[in-house]
């Protein structure tokens, strides 16, 4: 399968700044992936808990390190879920408000 879109795995440290924790970027990695839409079901499902899913990405599962965070299309996101399908890995994103 050939990945056509461009994302950026986000590794990220708390750092105490002024006495104030904060969540700092240590690391971007760039990645091929392909997105996906979210299946209506999962949709509904997260939604009830509060959840709002609004990306879903495929790639290899040997460029994921357990991130957290991603950047795709100049916004950020929080990795809410993965799906280990073997050689792929499926990321559930929702938008993340916070700066990375």
């Amino acid at each position: 399968m050939l990945y056509r879109d461009i994302a950026y795995l986000i590794t990220t440290k708390i750092q105490k700044i002024s006495g104030v924790q904060k969540l700092v970027t240590t690391e971007k990695q760039m990645v091929f992936v392909n997105k996906k839409d979210i299946g209506t079901q999962e949709f509904y499902l997260a939604s009830q808990s509060g959840i709002k899913l609004e990306l879903m990405l495929k790639m290899h599962t040997i460029d994921y390190n357990s991130q957290e965070y991603l950047e795709f299309n100049s916004k950020q996101y929080k990795i809410i879920r993965t799906y280990d399908k073997g050689e792929e890995i499926e990321l559930k994103c929702q938008v993340y408000g916070g700066k990375l």
